[in-house]
């Protein structure tokens, strides 16, 4: 996992062939004002999803095996729920289709996600997004690039 400020994404290009290019497409000022939607960068290899919801209670962990997350907070705020997988329940096998496996358990980290922040989250690292920061739901608008490992 890498938490940082969009400002910085330079420092991290090299983590990963992909990961460059993923960083640059948010970094870019105009990324943050697209309409929700998917996004192709790079075909399947690396594109992104432009959500917008309302933060909610914490709900079942998700985890990848083909792609890594990159989320992006362009406004808004929540809280990112991190845990190791030996400390969680499978409650839904893997989907090959959505690269998705869904788990119950309690998280071991959780960080505050505001606005011009992003978290790379690999795919062997369990993560619960869209949680309430505080006891109300918070407006988010946020980028989530997949990254094909």
């Amino acid at each position: 996992m890498l938490k940082d400020q969009i400002s910085f994404h330079a420092l991290y290009a090299t983590a990963h062939p992909r990961l460059a290019e993923a960083l640059e497409f948010l970094a870019n000022p105009a990324t943050a004002s697209l309409a929700p939607g998917r996004y192709e960068i790079r075909g399947c290899e690396v594109y992104a999803l432009v959500q917008e919801y309302e933060t909610h209670e914490p709900r079942r962990f998700e985890a990848h095996e083909n792609y890594i997350d990159i989320q992006f907070i362009a406004s808004g705020e929540e809280k990112m729920g991190l845990a190791d997988l030996a400390d969680l329940t499978v409650t839904e096998a893997y989907n090959p289709e959505k690269d998705i496996t869904r788990l119950e358990g309690k998280s071991k980290n959780d960080f505050l996600m505001t606005a011009g922040d992003f978290m790379v989250i690999f795919p062997h690292e369990p993560h619960q997004p869209g949680i309430h920061p505080a006891d109300t739901p918070v407006a988010v608008r946020k980028v989530v690039v997949k990254v094909a490992v």
